[in-house]
């Protein structure tokens, strides 16, 4: 009769606690939680802090944690147990200690830490951008999960990838012969330039993963503008030179990065300095170095209020170079003393100081008394120029 009771109590007891949960859905979900969490910690181990000593692979960049920081706890939660996968190539990511129960938020949550992931690990080129999130519901409540999906399903095809890129920077790295950060920068962005071409496209849906990546600017040396700054990122880091990816748009989504220079922020954009109109090859610097407020007139930034304002022009190329005409100058002179230092055989760069007006008429008459005929076209009176920002990129007569 004892044992009976017993068992009745027992019933009770559970019968209750199912009643209680099902009538109290949200206190349910957070016990449970707590319940998954317990012994998601006692048999895997308990979460631990990302922090950039986390290495994903070999080609891990040092300055890893910056939009890892900008996360809600959860996000952390989320990016942290991304990572872990990564790193094992393994195909789900199983959050820990995730505390949200609302399936929106979740999804949201998701969105934010991919997004930083992403911007932060330039090195994880094998990750495709497309995942999915999975929440199991059980009695105990919901256990988070991110599906991740790989380049490839063979861990040794990913590791000899890796293996290829790490050489492949290597010896971008060993061929670099400045002493200075500035002349690192410039030497590593006109390689790149150099060996990159931008990937046209008609429909945006339709651009291969790797076009996407370091290892397809890279390796395969064919990239659209955020596998470029994502291979400027991981380049620059290499030298020892800290800078952020920054996405944003012109017309559609577009991406470069930030760069740290004697403690001042810079934006470098390598696609734009790409991208004249006649497809042609040339290696411009018109976004080398500009202040935000300069880069605004052209982009717009997202996540702006996180990111570093960069208010410096020293480190401008065009100031830096002395290829700058200030209001003070002779405008004659000084662009006379510009062209004959200039070496490049394609085209003639220079940048002038807000208020100069009549650039292009000040620039034809001084070639014209000059006689800078390799600058000039029809019949020595026109010259065949772009102008972007303050910038002007002059097309020699070839």
């Amino acid at each position: 009769m004892k044992k009976v009771f017993i068992v009745l109590i027992i019933c009770f007891v559970i019968a209750a606690s199912a009643f209680f949960m099902w009538s109290n859905p949200e206190l349910g979900q957070d016990m449970g939680n707590a319940i998954t969490t317990f012994f998601d910690n006692l048999i895997e181990g308990k979460y631990k802090e990302y922090t950039t000593e986390f290495k994903i692979n070999d080609l891990a960049v040092s300055n890893s944690d910056f939009y890892f920081k900008t996360l809600t706890d959860d996000q952390k939660k989320m990016y942290t147990a991304v990572a872990v996968a990564v790193k094992d190539i393994e195909p789900v990511a199983k959050i820990k200690g995730y505390e949200n129960n609302i399936d929106d938020v979740i999804v949201t949550d998701a969105s934010a830490a991919m997004e930083a992931f992403f911007a932060d690990h330039p090195e994880a080129f094998y990750v495709d951008m497309q995942y999915e999130v999975y929440t199991i519901k059980s009695v105990f409540g919901k256990n988070v999960q991110i599906k991740l999906k790989y380049t490839s399903e063979d861990k040794n095809v990913i590791k000899e990838q890796a293996n290829t890129l790490k050489s492949k920077i290597d010896s971008i790295i060993s061929g670099i012969t400045a002493t200075t950060e500035i002349e690192k920068e410039i030497q590593l962005h006109d390689k790149l330039c150099e060996m990159v071409q931008y990937y046209n496209y008609t429909n945006i849906d339709d651009i291969p993963v790797d076009k996407h990546t370091s290892y397809g600017a890279l390796v395969k040396n064919s990239a659209v503008c955020d596998g470029i700054s994502k291979a400027m990122q991981i380049l620059l880091d290499k030298a020892g030179i800290e800078n952020i990816l920054v996405i944003g748009q012109i017309d559609e989504l577009h991406a470069w990065n930030l760069v740290k220079l004697d403690g001042q922020w810079y934006h470098l954009d390598a696609t734009s300095n790409k991208s004249l109109k006649d497809n042609s090859n040339y290696i411009i610097h018109s976004y080398f170095n500009v202040t935000t407020n300069e880069i605004l007139k052209t982009h717009t930034i997202q996540k702006r209020e996180v990111l570093p304002e960069a208010n410096s022009t020293k480190y401008n190329y065009y100031i830096y170079k002395n290829l700058y005409i200030k209001n003070i100058d002779d405008f004659n002179l000084k662009l006379q003393s510009i062209i004959s230092d200039n070496k490049n055989n394609k085209i003639l760069e220079f940048a002038v100081e807000q208020g100069i007006a009549d650039v292009p008429d000040k620039m034809i008459s001084s070639m014209q008394t000059n006689k800078n005929t390799e600058y000039l076209t029809e019949n020595l009176t026109k010259v065949s120029y772009y102008n972007i920002l303050n910038s002007y990129i002059v097309k020699k007569v070839l």
